[in-house]
Order: structure tokens, then C-alpha cells, then sequence
């Protein structure tokens, strides 16, 4: 990866200053560790090895943000400009909604609102306010069953819970729970199909509650959205 590539980088540069400024003392072992890496760098002197390092360092960390930039790495390992960018990016073919019936709100759970994500996650995907599905520390997700609330309700109980991977893990994350738009929820919308800065507005979510007319004389409870004209530009 190209941020591996930039952890070796600054290794190597540091071991080229460590052994041309011996400020601290140095064991032999160690010394013959950073003279090995210094070795493998190109040039012949020190000043030379520093130069090129440097100059690597630069480059790698250059090619983290955008791998155009790095023109001697032939794997071309895609950049944060390229994971975002275009519509293989991340934002138009990952994170945009297709069906707005299927999008949910993504919620890490903490004290403070374990209780309401409990109830959603209860409620399940087809009851408003609900849930539609557990994503566990690791990533791994757990669907809700509409058809089954005891499994629902043994999904919520263990929201705080860390699982068994999370435990053995030195990386500490959180449950999330990806649940139904709520009223006062933030949402960034893009006027398609541009993805220009000023196309791209924050909007705050109000729910309604309306009743619909079936042609064969039932009524329906249909929940909708409604996103004032009120917006904040991000620039």
C-alpha cells in the first residue's frame, strides 16, 4: 500500500540522520540494523542517501493523496483523489442511494443512546422508527427479521456488549446500528449527475406522517420526507 510505502520511506530517512547525527549512543546491534537500511538506499555518500530519501519520502507520501502523481510506481495503487473521484468513487457509486426506501442512517452506539436504538432495533425494518440492520465492531453485519422479534430483541440487549472478535482485537470500535431517518437528521444530497462543490448541499430531514387512499377503499400510513428549502452550501 502506498501508506506502507511511506512508513518505510521515513524509516529509511531516519535511519540515514541517525547514523550521520549520533546525538544518542547507539549499540552495536542497532547500528548494524540502521546500516543495513542505509545500505540499500541509492548514492554513494550520506548526503547523497539523504537526498534520495528525502525525495522518496516526498514522493510516497504524494502518491497517499493522489497516485498520478507518483510516476516510478508502476502498480498505481489508488490515492485518496482516486477513491473519491469519478463515479468508481466512493461517494457516486458507493454512498449514494438508488432506493430511498432501502437507505438507513448509520448510528455508532453509545450510552447516551443505547435506549433509542434498542427500541428501533426492536421495531425492526418495518416499523417506524425502526432498523434495518447491526453492523458488529468487525464489520460483519447482522440483518433484523421482521418476522422474528425475539431475535430482534436479543440483537438489542447486546448493543453494548463487545463481541468475541472485538475482544481479541487491539482496535476498539463500537456497535452500529443503521436505522430509519429521523426528523432533524443531516443529509448530504447531490444534484445529479454533477459532483461539483456548490452542487453538493447539507439538508436537515423532517419526517411527516400522511394518510393515502388504496384504490380498493383501505388506507395507508405512509411515512415520508420532507428536505426544506432551507440549506447550507458546502463551499
Amino acid at each position: 500500500m502506498a501508506l506502507s510505502k511511506g512508513i518505510q520511506c521515513s524509516n529509511a530517512l531516519k535511519a540515514v540522520l541517525r547514523i550521520m547525527h549520533r546525538e544518542e549512543p547507539v549499540d552495536e546491534d542497532e547500528l548494524q540494523r540502521l546500516q543495513l537500511v542505509v545500505d540499500k538506499l541509492t548514492g554513494k555518500d550520506l548526503s547523497t542517501k539523504l537526498h534520495f530519501a528525502w525525495n522518496a519520502l516526498q514522493v510516497a507520501v504524494n502518491g497517499v493523496f493522489d497516485s498520478d502523481l507518483d510516476k516510478i510506481n508502476t502498480s498505481k495503487i489508488p490515492g485518496i483523489k482516486q477513491i473519491l473521484e469519478k463515479k468508481e468513487g466512493l461517494f457516486r457509486k458507493h454512498m449514494m442511494g438508488k432506493r430511498v426506501n432501502r437507505l438507513s442512517y448509520p448510528e455508532p452506539v453509545n450510552d447516551r443512546n443505547v435506549t433509542d436504538l434498542r427500541s428501533a432495533g426492536i421495531n425492526g425494518p418495518d416499523v417506524y422508527p425502526g432498523a434495518l440492520l447491526v453492523e458488529r465492531e468487525d464489520g460483519s453485519i447482522i440483518r433484523l427479521d421482521p418476522g422474528n422479534r425475539v431475535r430482534r430483541e436479543a440483537v438489542a440487549k447486546q448493543l453494548l456488549t463487545p463481541s468475541e472478535v472485538h475482544l481479541r482485537s487491539a482496535l476498539k470500535r463500537c456497535k452500529t446500528v443503521h436505522r430509519h431517518l429521523r426528523s432533524g437528521d443531516m443529509l448530504l444530497l447531490n444534484r445529479q449527475p454533477t459532483l461539483h462543490k456548490p452542487s453538493i448541499m447539507a439538508h436537515k430531514v423532517i419526517i411527516f406522517v400522511f394518510l393515502v387512499k388504496s384504490f380498493a377503499g383501505q388506507s395507508t400510513v405512509i411515512v415520508g420526507t420532507i428536505i426544506p428549502l432551507a440549506c447550507c452550501v458546502l463551499l
